[in-house]
């Protein structure tokens, strides 16, 4: 009997992942997919009674772990933040839908308990659904999106409230005992629960999570665990299981561990309900499906259009735009998997019969089928029904504080991974004024942040269920600097993973990434998206390089001063000896330095470049530090009875001003400067150089020079004719009528290349 169980299970396994892949294909949720299923395994297949048993059995665990995720997402902040609007829409919805469908059963000629059963079950949205199509279309931070989560959330209290009436009082069956004592029972075992979770959640909650958290396997099947024995505690106590799994969620919703958990239980609960709905369509009659057509077409028109009729009428009174009150209107145009829980109990306990239970399917498989087009489509269809809307606009009062309140909530980074350099990033742009969210797995790390102040978020960046609570809409960038091999058991590399979730969620910012090198960063880049790619290591080394160099050039610059004393400027040239001052001790400077050397002539340079100084100095060069511009340096430096001086920087303002400085302490010394172009040269004349060395022309004459040798000119005749054409400039640059010389000059060289072509 084992392997027929297993096979049959196998095979409607195997029926769902196909029929599922239809519906993909067609744009439906699976659980459309899923009730066909079952549906098709009731008509085609002769199931045995322990295949039903476990089917059964696993679709109320998928219930249970249901109840447990939305008591894990039940947000109290938002319920607050929006909470007129939130209790206005989902408790109005709720009464309007459960007021008008009683009489429209009883006017379709069911009974009243019946009728009551199926208003009440036709208020419920499906809040995975829409959560599930919000998350896709970016729309679920909006303000339609926030309000709709809102109202949704009250939907679920109202809707697990309901089931919970139901599960422990039993109205009308006889399988269960009434009366005071009873009564007595319930609110003694609803106090207990609830004191039990206040005293869990204040003092166990947080300690207990957070040393599972340091296990993220272990985590989940505690998760899984506690929700279990929670539902199945509330069934003993008679609460019911729907109670105890909500119970279980709420506890540990308020701790930072929520959403790892439950991004790691979405695909198990839906694994789960599978068997639920399975079930469902199993246990459906096929006959009395087609008896119920008349009433689901009304039910579903009832649902497709006064739902969404009822949001608007309600948000326009309170202030809304009725493009936001479409909006979110568009998203209960459908009843949820709760609608079908509600039944399935209503089933067990004698209240309503299969054929109602078949009506309330066929209406959700209308209602979810026609809704999600709605919703995909929703910028569409206002645009075609704004002017059937203009009379819903009373004003919009309240929506201008809502949107500044959401605009406060936004961030503009978002760091996945708060290591040692994600957490400096962290700081570093709080402090310069973004609003940062940061990300990890790491419970100790988020416990240190949250302390901090920091906003900071505990959940794993590799489950794609955990993108869809992340404020992404607004965020200008989001930095990827998980390391690699610290998440996963796997070799897996995480930053992948997360450029795919980037890409799928179409985040429209900016994406910056952490590499540890050039090759890592070109594969992290072959799908695109990369904006940025940062270099830790480098990045630190670079940084730790600058930091050296900066402290050597200002210990390098006190040395450097140390060197100006009257002993070692002694030191620099024989007693008795004039020598040459070179001011600029770069690469020009240094050769001047060396040809000097060449030809013993003392000489000792002077340079502002503190840490070249120093450098030079251990080289064993004569090289001091000092503004050549100062006239008490250049006195103590020995101008007065300095040989010559040659500056060589190359920055022309520089060189004018040395020369400035040391022809008014030395009228007669030789200055020979370096020029940048014969402009520069002639100005430099004009401050009294002895000589000034024009770059451009220089370069022309020993370019010139290096062509004539080469072609077999003699060489006596060239280095004439160079030093001839040299002493031409020369001429041409000093004194009056400069102007005029050097123009002759260029003329008269033209002409004789000319006639020597000739």
């Amino acid at each position: 009997m084992t392997d027929v169980v297993f096979h049959e299970i196998a095979w409607l396994l195997l029926g769902a992942a196909a029929i599922g892949l239809l519906g993909a294909a067609l744009r439906q949720p699976v659980i459309v997919s899923f009730i066909a299923v079952g549906i098709a395994a009731a008509a085609f297949f002769d199931s045995s009674a322990e295949t039903a048993s476990q089917v059964r059995f696993l679709g109320e665990l998928g219930v249970a772990l249901l109840l447990f995720l939305v008591g894990l997402k039940l947000d109290w902040r938002l319920v607050r933040t929006l909470g007129p609007v939130a209790l206005a829409t989902g408790l109005g919805q709720v009464v309007f839908t459960a007021g008008a469908g009683f009489p429209i059963g009883l006017a379709l000629g069911l009974d009243w308990l019946t009728s009551l059963y199926v208003a009440v079950a036709l208020t419920f949205s499906s809040t995975i659904i829409i959560v599930k199509l919000l998350s896709d279309k970016r729309e679920l931070e909006t303000l339609h999106g926030r309000i709709a989560l809102g109202f949704l959330i009250v939907q679920d209290i109202v809707v697990v409230l309901a089931m919970v009436v139901l599960s422990t009082i039993g109205i009308g069956s006889a399988q269960v005992e009434s009366g005071p004592a009873k009564l007595f029972t319930i609110g003694a075992s609803l106090l207990g629960v609830m004191a039990a979770l206040i005293l869990f959640v204040r003092y166990l909650a947080d300690p207990l999570m957070a040393r599972l958290a340091r296990t993220p396997e272990l985590l989940v099947i505690a998760a899984i665990g506690w929700a279990a024995t929670a539902a199945a505690i509330g069934d003993m106590i008679g609460l019911g299981k729907e109670l105890g799994g909500l119970a279980a969620g709420v506890s540990i919703g308020s701790t930072p561990y929520r959403d790892l958990v439950s991004a790691r239980l979405t695909a198990l609960r839906d694994f789960l309900l599978l068997f639920f709905f399975l079930s469902i369509g199993t246990t459906l009659d096929l006959s009395t499906l087609g008896q119920d057509v008349t009433r689901a077409i009304v039910f579903s028109l009832f649902v497709l259009i006064g739902n969404p009729l009822i949001v608007l009428l309600i948000m326009a009174w309170m202030g809304y735009r009725a493009r936001t009150g479409f909006l979110a209107g568009l998203t209960v145009a459908q009843i949820s998997e709760f609608s079908l829980v509600f039944m399935a109990m209503g089933l067990s306990l004698g209240h309503v019969d299969q054929s109602a239970v078949g009506l309330v399917t066929l209406v959700g498989l209308v209602t979810i089928a026609l809704s999600v087009y709605m919703i995909t489509y929703s910028q569409q269809l206002y645009a075609w029904c704004r002017p059937l809307l203009r009379p819903f606009d009373f004003g919009s009062w309240r929506e201008a504080v809502a949107e500044n309140d959401e605009d406060k909530s936004t961030v503009d980074v978002i760091i996945f991974g708060l290591g040692r350099f994600g957490s400096q990033l962290l700081r570093r742009l709080e402090d310069a004024g973004y609003n940062v969210l940061g990300v990890d797995l790491d419970p100790e790390t988020i416990r240190r942040f949250s302390r901090q102040g920091y906003q900071v978020r505990y959940g794993d960046v590799t489950e794609q269920e955990f993108w869809a609570e992340l404020p992404l809409t607004h965020a200008r960038w989001v930095v990827l600097s998980v390391p690699y091999g610290t998440i996963l058991l796997t070799e897996t590399d995480p930053r992948s993973g997360l450029l795919t979730a980037v890409r799928t969620h179409r985040f429209g910012g900016r994406v910056a990434i952490t590499a540890r090198n050039d090759q890592e960063a070109r594969r992290l880049q072959e799908g695109g998206g990369v904006d940025l790619v940062l270099y830790p290591f480098d990045d630190a080394a670079t940084l730790a390089a600058k930091q050296i160099t900066d402290l050597d050039e200002e210990i390098a610059t006190k040395e450097a001063v140390r060197t100006l004393t009257p002993a070692a400027l002694a030191s620099a040239a024989p007693e008795g000896q004039s020598r040459v001052i070179i001011v600029g001790c770069g690469r020009v400077g240094d050769l001047v330095s060396e040809m000097l050397a060449r030809h013993e002539v003392p000489h000792v340079g002077l340079d502002s470049d503190s840490a070249l100084v120093a450098r030079e100095r251990r080289r064993g060069r004569p090289i001091f530090y000092g503004d050549a511009t100062s006239p008490e340096l250049l006195r103590r430096f020995g101008i007065a009875s300095a040989q010559a001086l040659v500056a060589t920087m190359d920055n022309p303002v520089a060189v004018e001003s040395v020369v400035t400085a040391a022809r008014a302490e030395r009228p007669d010394l030789i200055i020979v400067a370096r020029a940048r172009d014969a402009e520069h040269a002639a100005k430099l004349y004009d401050l009294n150089v002895t000589d000034a060395v024009p770059e451009a022309i220089e370069a022309s004459l020993q370019l010139s020079e290096a062509l004539l040798v080469n072609i077999g000119v003699p060489m006596g005749l060239v280095i004439a004719s160079i030093h001839e054409k040299r002493d031409e400039f020369r001429s041409a640059l000093q004194g009056p009528g400069r102007e005029g010389r050097l123009r002759r000059a260029i003329r008269a060289s033209t002409r004789r290349k000319s006639g020597g072509e000739a």
